[in-house]
C-alpha cells in the first residue's frame, strides 16, 4: 500500500493512500488527528466545499472495515490551506503558518509562471536535506544489513554449539548407562 508523506516544516505526517476508481485517495480522520484539528469541523467543511473532492469509502481498521470520508490526494494542500492556524495543535501552528506560506508561493508561480529567488533557494535547501537523509539512510541500512549477517552468524553458531553440546549429552549419557551396566554384572 502506498502512503502520503506530508512535510510541515520538521513534522512529517504519514497517511495510507488508498486507490478507487484510478484514482488516490487519503482518509480524513488520521489527517485531522495528525494535525489536532476537529474531524467533525473538517468533515462539514468538506462536504459543503465545491473545491475538495471526497468519497466515502470502506476502509480496513484496527477495529474492522469502517466507513470513512477521504479526500481526492490532489486536494489535500488545498484542504490544509483552508484550516485556520488557530485551530490545530499548538506545537504545530507556526509550521502550519510557513506550510500555507510555501503553499501560497507555489501558486503564485503556478499561476504568474514566475518563480522567486527565495522559492528557489528554498527548494534548494529541501532538496539537499532530502539528500542528506537519503545518504543517513543508506547508510544506515549498510549497518543493518551488516548486523543482520553477524546475526546470522551468531545464530548458526549458537545452533552448531547446541548440537555439539546435544552430542556431548548423549556420549555422556552413553557412557554412564555402560558404567552402570558394567558395576551391576560385576555385583
Amino acid at each position: 500500500m502506498r502512503s502520503l508523506a506530508l512535510q510541515i516544516e520538521d513534522i512529517k505526517i504519514v497517511v495510507p493512500v488508498f486507490e478507487k476508481e484510478g484514482k488516490s485517495w487519503v482518509a480524513l480522520k488520521p489527517l485531522c488527528e495528525a494535525l489536532g484539528v476537529s474531524r467533525q469541523k473538517q468533515q462539514e467543511k468538506i462536504l459543503k466545499s465545491e473545491f475538495v473532492r471526497w468519497n466515502h469509502m470502506v476502509l480496513p481498521s484496527q477495529g474492522g472495515d469502517q466507513t470513512m470520508l477521504c479526500i481526492e490526494i490532489d486536494c489535500v494542500g488545498e484542504w490544509i490551506f483552508g484550516i485556520s492556524p488557530n485551530k490545530v495543535k499548538p506545537e504545530i501552528k507556526e509550521r502550519l503558518m510557513l506550510f500555507r506560506r510555501k503553499l501560497q508561493a507555489v501558486l503564485y508561480a503556478a499561476v504568474t509562471g514566475h518563480i522567486d529567488a527565495g522559492m528557489v533557494q528554498s527548494l534548494i535547501r529541501e532538496i539537499s536535506l532530502m539528500r542528506h537523509e537519503m545518504d543517513a539512510l543508506r547508510q544506515e541500512t549498510v549497518f543493518l544489513r551488516q548486523e543482520n549477517a553477524n546475526l546470522r552468524v551468531d545464530m548458526q553458531d549458537l545452533r552448531d554449539g547446541a548440537h555439539h553440546m546435544n552430542s556431548i549429552e548423549a556420549s555422556y549419557a552413553g557412557k554412564r548407562l555402560q558404567a552402570q551396566r558394567g558395576l551391576k554384572l560385576v555385583q
